[in-house]
Parts: C-alpha cells; sequence; structure tokens
C-alpha cells in the first residue's frame, strides 16, 4: 500500500540539517512520489475533474482523519475544530490571498517551491485569471512530475514546470511587464537563511509584483506588532527543524531602502500544525 503523506506532520525532532539532501529525501524520494502514485490511479481510473482530484487527493492523505477532531491556531490561540473545517479553511486562506492580489491585468503567477503545485490549481480551480500563464516552479522532479499529470485536468491552464532552487533562484525566464503575482506556501520556510539574490529576482520580474508569503515565520515580527503573547510558531522550533529564521529581516530591509511596500501582515493566521502556524506576509514592489 501507498504511504500516505501528511504535509502538515511535524518534521523530527533532533539533528536536522534542511539542505538540498534532505529536501530531496522528504519531498523527492519520499512525498511528491506517493502523491504522484495516487494521482495516477485517480486518473488511469477515470478521474478527470480537476476539482474531484484535488478532494480525493485531500481524502486520500488524511483518511478516517477527516472525521475527527484537531487542535489547531487560529489567530495565534489554540482550538479544536471539525478536520475537514480545519483543512477547508486552509486552503481558503490559500485561494483567497492569491485571489485577493490578482489585477486585471494579472499575466503571470508563480508559485515558489510549488511541490505537486496543489495552491495553483485551487486558485486556477476559483478564479484566478483565465489568461495568465502560471508556473509550478519546484526544486523535486517528483512535484513537477505530479504537476503536470493534475494540469491535464485543467486543459486552459497554461501551466508550466520548471527545476526552481530556492537557494540558488533564477526567474528571468518569467520577466514580463504586466502585473505578476509571486507567492510562496511552506515554501521559504526549507531555506534557513533565505538570500538577498531571492528579492532580487523577484523585484527585476516586471513593473508591478505583489508578493505573499504564508510561512511559519510569525515569530519573527510578533514583538514588531505588539502581538508577542500568540502562539503558533517559535524561534525554537524553527531552531531544532532548521526552518527559515530571516525572511522578515529581509522584507524590512528592503522597506527601509524603499523598494519594497508592506501591505499586510497577520502573525500566527492558522495552523494546522500548533507549533508551526502560518503567517501571512503581503508585500508590494514600490514604483
Amino acid at each position: 500500500m501507498t504511504p500516505k503523506v501528511n504535509p502538515f506532520e511535524s518534521l523530527p525532532r533532533g539533528t536536522v540539517r534542511r539542505d538540498q539532501h534532505w529536501i530531496e529525501r522528504e519531498y523527492g524520494r519520499e512525498k511528491w512520489p506517493a502523491v504522484l502514485a495516487e494521482a495516477r490511479r485517480l486518473i488511469a481510473g477515470g478521474e478527470t475533474r480537476l476539482g474531484a482530484l484535488l478532494w480525493n487527493l485531500t481524502i486520500w492523505e488524511y483518511g478516517d482523519d477527516l472525521d475527527s477532531e484537531i487542535e489547531v491556531v487560529l489567530l495565534g490561540k489554540r482550538v479544536r475544530m471539525p478536520t475537514v473545517s480545519a483543512l477547508a479553511g486552509f486552503y481558503e486562506l490559500i485561494r483567497s490571498s492569491i485571489l485577493r492580489s490578482c489585477r486585471p491585468d494579472t499575466k503571470t503567477i508563480l508559485d515558489l517551491g510549488a511541490g505537486w503545485g496543489r495552491s495553483l490549481f485551487l486558485a486556477w480551480e476559483n478564479g484566478a485569471p483565465r489568461s495568465a500563464r502560471y508556473g509550478c516552479l519546484e526544486y523535486t522532479p517528483s512535484g513537477r512530475d505530479c504537476a503536470e499529470l493534475i494540469a491535464s485536468a485543467a486543459p486552459g491552464m497554461r501551466l508550466k514546470t520548471a527545476y526552481f532552487d530556492l537557494r540558488a533562484p533564477e526567474l528571468s525566464s518569467w520577466r514580463n511587464e504586466d502585473h505578476t503575482v509571486v507567492f510562496s506556501v511552506y515554501g521559504v520556510e526549507q531555506v534557513p537563511d533565505i538570500t538577498t539574490a531571492f528579492f532580487e529576482q523577484i523585484l527585476a520580474l516586471s513593473p508591478a509584483v505583489d508578493v505573499i508569503h504564508i510561512e511559519p515565520v510569525g515569530w519573527q515580527y510578533r514583538a514588531d506588532l505588539a502581538l508577542a503573547g500568540l502562539e503558533g510558531s517559535s524561534q525554537a522550533y524553527a531552531i531544532a527543524n532548521d526552518t527559515n529564521r530571516n525572511l522578515w529581516m529581509r522584507i524590512k530591509d528592503l522597506e527601509k531602502k524603499g523598494r519594497v511596500e508592506i501591505v499586510r501582515v497577520i502573525p500566527d493566521v492558522y495552523g494546522l500544525n500548533p507549533n508551526n502556524a502560518a503567517s501571512i506576509i503581503h508585500w508590494r514592489k514600490c514604483a
């Protein structure tokens, strides 16, 4: 039986070195190949509807857990709720964050560290611009293969997958003269020290760029917002799991230089893993 994959499960404690070898093992050889195998099974069985594929992959991932309750973090507080409601809320957070950032002139939407493209497909299925090109930018071949397979259920979607390394980013082939939306969902998390090159590549994409990070980094800026009492993420967890520890610092440096505007921030907004809750940072390239 193909092992199920929970993308929100706690990462192993102990000595973690989140380098390319770790990412290739955890995602390239374990998580995304399992999702790919299940997607192949569903499509071979005749499922061609994108929404049905996404839902069936969710059922496969969580199985009987969908009937249970789980503890989550909402706006920095721990609560219990039905698992299926928790999942729906998290995916709606992703969808709405992307869609709210789109404009009539949005021609490019990029997911950095996209995995198998779930977030892009959710956006497309729920109202993202039909004429835009979609970039599923992912480090692992198995993630890109899975995205290409699922894209067969969205024939009108201009989806392109491409190799992308958050540690050595290259986005020149995506440059354009219109509006670009860029986002990451637990992608930057995988890079303990995100470099300035990451931001330079994004800023060079087009004259107008909106960027949304849905990442477990609330602990990095809660104090700046006088919200130090919130729960959901922590420096201790980031150190133990070797996840990102400088995203907020990099963005603030760009703001101080007048290169970006910070549009919206919500620390520890949603945590399916209460110890590693997602926060929202929306920033925009200054004209």
